[in-house]
């Protein structure tokens, strides 16, 4: 039951830019529902099998409870009637149109408000599906190598979409950007968050492949055709997602989108090299050399061909420096007056509209982001509210981090993890990506499966399961077709591994790696 939820996971996730990247309230409802049928599976699969999906309490309760308790001040914020004293001051003027008394709340807006709260409990469901059902490395793998193969499959059509006129999103008729990439998301900004996402984690596979280095012990010429050699197909399809999410990202003409990826590569490389194992045959100089080399040298190239839409959009960086400074001094006066309590989630169109003054050069009914989603969220939860939830995120991404310090191998999962959190949060000080479902999802996907592979396993765990999660305790001969049936699709049946005795031969190897 739980090898169902993990594989249907893995398809809501992949399918959630299809609709506009989620951002209408049929693609949110979808993907609330499907979600919640998971988690609901979930909860079955845990009655059955506790001891093979549970983990520790103290691991995952923390970051649980702040969520929670998020959630709940949100609800309460936005959508329970209050006192008089208590609520949000459009309310009395309400009140005093209508000629009767109203059940007035903290919040500006409890119809949007409950909107949001189903869209970030279904965040929140993508990330504990991903923490729980990701504990096999096998399972984390087929989760990172997920998100590269969508977003490359989706930069791929974005792609020839433009390279055909770029005249269509999707089904529809393109009204929007029609200058820019967007692949099937409305926003270009949203898209290039997306692709960023994709763009790192091919990174983090292509560096894992190389890390392995040449051989030693042979000539140099012999080593390297031997290192090429063992470059499999899963090496090379990581370099097309780089290309193809590189290209374009860079096609999107988001500025914003193109610094967040240029970090969350900076991330990725110190990260690696910075905690990356030297063990005797590891080579890791080198292959960080080579890594920078691949992916800086096609950044260079990619700039080259298509750097020019970007310089274009970089002549209006003043203007739109300016538009985001008027949005900041709004914000901050608007924080003033509710710092603890805020306006309540989806209320940051109507706060705009009380604060804005005559100055404010755009159209007051095109302003319904802040284009700062910090400073969105710190408006509409109040910053108590804001600091519990980024603590929650915190907790993982610290762990994460931590990771990389406990394990000595399958580090690609927290430094993946790292590098796209790494990306989602540089972009979401200048603009409102995170606010698309199908970008959240596919971040909390990855942030989750970080986590999740940030425990180093004991040496028993290690030694009596592979990568699918089956027990390799009993392994007395070589595997048989049975065995290798059993761990592609997920049937129990034990996968037999050969053994050495005192005689000779090899000592049993442990089927998953250290870490």
């Amino acid at each position: 039951m739980h090898h169902l939820a993990f594989w249907l996971l893995l398809g809501v996730v992949a399918l959630a830019p299809l609709p506009l990247g989620a951002n209408r309230p049929l693609g949110w409802n979808l993907m609330a529902i499907a979600v919640g049928l998971l988690l609901a599976l979930w909860a079955l699969a845990m009655l059955r099998d506790r001891k093979r999906l549970a983990i520790a309490g103290r691991r995952s309760w923390p970051m649980a409870l702040l969520f929670l308790g998020t959630m709940l001040w949100l609800a309460v914020q936005s959508l329970a009637p209050v006192s008089e004293a208590l609520q949000a001051p459009s309310w009395a003027a309400a009140e005093a149109a209508l000629g009767q008394p109203l059940a007035g709340t903290m919040g500006l807006a409890p119809d949007r408000a409950l909107d949001y709260l189903v869209r970030l409990l279904t965040y929140g469901g993508v990330f504990w599906l991903a923490l729980y059902l990701c504990r096999r490395p096998g399972r984390a793998r087929a989760a990172l190598w997920c998100i590269v193969g969508a977003t490359a499959a989706y930069a791929t059509y974005g792609l020839i979409v433009y390279l055909s006129g770029n005249e269509t999103l999707a089904w529809y008729d393109k009204w929007v950007y029609r200058d820019s990439l967007t692949a099937t998301f409305v926003n270009r900004n949203s898209f290039a968050t997306y692709a960023a996402l994709g763009l790192v984690c091919a990174a983090a596979v292509v560096q894992e492949k190389l890390s392995v280095g040449l051989p030693r012990g042979i000539p140099k010429r012999v080593a390297l055709i031997r290192f090429l050699d063992d470059l499999d197909g899963g090496f090379w399809l990581a370099v097309y997602a780089l290309i193809v999410c590189g290209g374009a990202l860079l096609l999107s003409t988001s500025r914003g989108g193109a610094l967040a990826a240029l970090v969350g590569l900076l991330v990725l490389t110190f990260a690696w090299r910075g905690r990356r194992a030297r063990r005797d045959g590891d080579t890791g100089g080198g292959a960080s050399l080579l890594f920078a080399g691949l992916i800086w040298g096609g950044a260079a190239v990619l700039l080259i061909g298509a750097g020019d839409l970007l310089v274009g959009r970089l002549e209006g960086l003043e203007a739109s420096g300016n538009h985001r400074l008027l949005i900041l001094g709004l914000g901050a006066e608007a924080l003033a007056d509710r710092p603890l309590t805020g306006f309540g989630l989806g209320s940051f169109p109507d706060v705009f509209l009380q604060y804005r003054d005559a100055g404010f050069g755009v159209d007051p009914l095109s302003m319904r982001k802040a284009h700062n989603s910090y400073l969105e969220l710190a408006i509409e939860a109040g910053i108590p509210g804001a600091l519990l939830l980024l603590a929650a995120l915190g907790v993982a991404t610290w762990r994460c981090l931590a990771g990389l310090a406990a394990r000595r191998e399958e580090i690609v999962f927290s430094v993946a993890a790292l590098a796209g959190t790494a990306v989602v949060a540089v972009h979401s000080l200048v603009d409102f990506s995170l606010q698309v479902p199908a970008v959240t999802m596919t971040w909390c996907l990855l942030l989750g499966l970080g986590m999740a592979q940030s425990w180093r396993h004991r040496e028993s765990s290690r030694r009596h399961y592979d990568a699918a999660g089956h027990d390799l305790r009993e392994r007395d001969g070589p595997p048989s077709a049975e065995g290798v049936a059993a761990a592609a699709f997920g049937d129990p049946r034990v996968v037999r591994m050969p053994t050495a005795g005192p005689a000779g031969g090899s000592a049993p190897r442990a089927s998953g790696r250290a870490g």
